[in-house]
């Protein structure tokens, strides 16, 4: 699998010849292979979405595959960066019948619209197994989204409503419900049992555009959030199971089938409602402990019985695989229930520590995961040390900061955050680093679990413009203008364009918004940003010009004019950046968008090469 990535990762970037350190020789050319074996490569390519569509005077043949299917978050403090993905096949049925599109989807259909008759002689619908992890903030941002879209009827009128319906006769009722649309014959209807692996948050900062209005809807929603959501905290990985959905020689309506089919499934998630209680991580997340168990028990008995059909060979591997299955499902439950309990207690001491900064620098450091043991140990170290160390700056940055923002009363609550916080922040920086140990052994026990990222960093949207086509290099710049520690520019500034200036493990890069000139340094231990200095583009003097490899541009400030230099080491960079900052000081406000800036064209090699930075 690792030579076929290899190939397959070659022949996207347009490579003819492979050739590594003399173990690998290949000619994609000729779709041949020399070392380490000789023989013909053949490419095996499974389209994203596959449709076939056929017609005929009277039957309709459709045959849809989705073949996979991941759906990011774009919210940049999102809790859980994936909302939906894929779970991966067994290995058995990889081996057995190789891999499987996530949705299916099979019809047939025979009209004869001369003698009024519609039949839907085979309907199937086929769905993998898929993980779904929902956020607060992610859910918040929806539920905004889609309040938009529809104007929120007052109760008044909707009580009105039902008392018109009471009082409709059991025809009307009837002809309401069905729509007044033709019945269908459905010969064979079936929808595939349903498996997900679901996890819940409440963390997370939506996103809000429209201005919450006060109904019985979002009221009782709010509570719940606000009171027994908040009681029951995270939900971990639980399995919702739902059994499948079959009708046959049946006569109804589409209406009539799709509320069949929605009180099934809805019964059926009633009748699970227990695994969420069991999946909470304030208990340890007992029902992930009991599955990973009886999946492990399971292997242990299967695999030696699958290889023994097969020979004694396979019969040992089998037996190897077993054991090994036993032993890293049972250590790797254990490890994640007193993670679950660990990260229970780093949350609850984030909480009180009062302090927003460290708690969102908190959440993206739990969101890396490294891919080996020896690194997850250095990570959890990487965080007690953040922890002391934000603790002991909090003493007088939280004065300071209070005093800025409330005068005398906000310089005393700084100080009580700043007592609280140099106990709070090392001990949940404990907390946090067994958390991430405990997680790290988990996931070297449990062989074959995948972790999952995000396809790409969230998408830039420009507010003048609204949604545009993807752009890698502003998705970037964008995310570290979100990342700049203890600012909140991303709030009040739009961004334009950024560009690395220096070439060193941490880099300096200059980022240029609709109000300011600044310029950042990537942070080593902690993650993100630091701001090195920031002007306001209103205070800059004059044309900015270039002058031996620096950026020089003058600034007043209190009546006095000051130089400011930016070092540069490419040339041709400097250039750019120089039309494009004088660009921005002179260009009005109602034109002063990214468009306005950068185009596919404008873009130096040198900044599209070094975009990854974030």
């Amino acid at each position: 699998m690792e030579l076929s990535a290899i190939l397959e990762d070659r022949w996207k970037c347009g490579e003819t010849r492979v050739s590594m350190e003399n173990a690998v020789e290949a000619d994609l050319s000729k779709q041949a292979i020399s070392k380490p074996v000789c023989g013909t490569l053949r490419r095996t390519y499974t389209p994203s979405l596959w449709v076939h569509y056929r017609q005929s005077d009277h039957h309709m043949g459709l045959h849809v595959k989705v073949q996979k299917l991941q759906i990011d978050n774009q919210l940049y403090d999102a809790y859980f960066p994936t909302v939906l993905h894929v779970s991966p096949l067994p290995r058995e049925v990889l081996k057995r019948s190789g891999p499987k599109p996530f949705i299916e989807m099979s019809m047939l259909r025979r009209q004869v619209p001369e003698n009024d008759v519609d039949t839907i002689k085979y309907f199937k619908v086929l769905i993998q197994e898929a993980s779904i992890k929902i956020d607060n903030g992610f859910l918040l941002s929806v539920l905004d989204i889609m309040s938009g879209l529809q104007d929120d009827q007052e109760e008044v009128v909707s009580l009105k409503s039902d008392l018109a319906m009471v009082q409709r006769s059991l025809k009307e009722m009837s002809n309401s419900m069905t729509g007044y649309s033709s019945p269908i014959y459905f010969e064979y209807f079936h929808l595939s049992p349903l498996k997900f692996i679901v996890s819940l948050s409440l963390s997370g900062e939506p996103h809000v555009e429209n201005e919450q209005t006060h109904s019985f809807k979002n009221d009782a929603a709010k509570f719940f959030i606000e009171s027994i959501g908040s009681t029951l905290t995270e939900v971990t990985e639980v399995e919702l199971k739902l059994a499948y959905f079959e009708r046959t020689n049946t006569l109804m309506t589409t209406q009539q089938l799709l509320q069949e089919a929605k009180g099934h499934y809805i019964s059926q998630g009633v009748k699970q409602a227990y695994v969420f209680i069991l999946g909470l991580e304030v208990l340890g997340n007992p029902y992930g402990l009991f599955r990973d168990v009886k999946e492990g028990i399971s292997d242990f008995f299967y695999e030696p019985y699958l290889g023994a059909i097969q020979g004694p060979g396979e019969f040992a591997e089998g037996l190897a695989r077993g054991v090994q299955s036993l032993l890293g499902h049972t250590v790797g439950g254990v490890a994640d229930t007193f993670a679950g309990l660990s990260g229970t207690l780093g949350r609850a001491l984030a909480v009180l520590s009062f302090d927003g900064d460290y708690q969102k620098r908190r959440q993206v450091y739990l969101q890396v995961h490294p891919d080996s043991f020896p690194r997850t140990l250095l990570h959890a170290g990487q965080g007690f040390v953040m922890g002391i160390v934000m603790g002991l700056s909090g003493i007088v940055v939280s004065p300071v900061r209070g005093a800025q923002d409330g005068g005398i009363k906000g310089f005393f609550k700084g100080i009580g955050k700043g007592l609280l916080g140099i106990i709070a922040k090392p001990t949940g920086g404990i907390f946090d680093s067994i958390t991430l140990i405990l997680e790290g052994i988990g996931r070297a026990a449990e062989i074959g679990e995948e972790i999952v990222v995000r396809v790409r960093i969230p998408r830039f949207i420009d507010p003048k413009v609204g949604v545009s086509p993807y752009s890698p290099y502003l998705s970037v710049g964008n995310c570290m203008l979100h990342n700049i520690r203890r600012r909140e520019f991303h709030e009040s500034d739009v961004y334009f364009i950024h560009a690395v200036i220096s070439d060193d493990s941490t880099p300096d890069v200059a980022l240029i918004t609709n109000r300011q000139m600044m310029v950042i340094e990537k942070c080593r231990w902690y993650g993100g940003w630091d701001l090195k200095h920031a002007d306001v583009l209103d205070r800059i003097i004059g044309t900015p010009i270039l002058d031996g490899g620096k950026i020089v541009y003058h600034i007043k400030d209190n009546g006095k004019m000051i130089a400011r230099e930016i070092d540069c080491h490419n040339e041709e960079l400097s250039q750019w950046l120089v039309e494009k900052l004088t660009l921005a000081t002179h260009l009005p406000p109602e034109e002063s968008t990214p468009g306005a800036f950068v185009t596919a064209d404008s873009i130096p090699g040198l900044v599209k090469q070094n975009s990854q930075y974030c």
